[in-house]
């Protein structure tokens, strides 16, 4: 089982984030610059430690150049992946 989601990146924001969840997407930022990489490097890593999933479980299926992507988590339902979503949006306020 795995959920995707569409996230709308802004890379060299001024802090990591998960913004909000606006129009059936997720906004997320990340400091990192969108070079070699960086910035959906920390899109994962911000993803697994703000939602509480193994870096592995969370996978860019398109998007890599772009600041929309269609990313995948595996391993859990879309209800708790939501919630996780939701807790995150309400830390970072």
């Amino acid at each position: 089982m795995s959920v995707s989601l569409i996230v709308h990146l802004t890379p060299r924001s001024s802090a990591n984030r998960i913004k909000a969840w606006e129009n059936g997407r997720l906004l997320v930022s990340v400091t990192a610059p969108p070079v070699d990489g960086a910035a959906n490097k920390a899109l994962t890593e911000l993803l697994s430690s703000s939602l509480g999933f193994r870096k592995s479980d969370v996978r860019i299926l398109s998007g890599e150049t772009s600041r929309t992507k269609r990313i995948s988590i595996d391993h859990l339902e879309e209800a708790d992946v939501l919630n996780r979503i939701q807790e995150a949006i309400e830390r970072s306020r």
